[in-house]
């Protein structure tokens, strides 16, 4: 149980990381600064996925 709900954490915390970067960054250019934190959001999130599948499969 522990798992699914930090993976699930995980999962809305990295879209909530990149959402914010995402609209943090200006139209006409951005920095590596904005790429590197939609990156990070980005890996939140895949291992938030990871976390919840194996949870739910080791659960059946």
């Amino acid at each position: 149980m522990f798992w699914m709900i930090a993976g699930a954490v995980l999962v809305v915390s990295g879209l909530a990381v990149s959402a914010a970067a995402v609209r943090a960054t200006p139209r006409d250019r951005s920095t590596g600064a904005n790429g590197l934190a939609i990156g990070c959001g980005a890996g939140l999130v895949l291992w938030g996925v990871i976390a919840l599948v194996v949870a739910l499969a080791l659960r059946s």
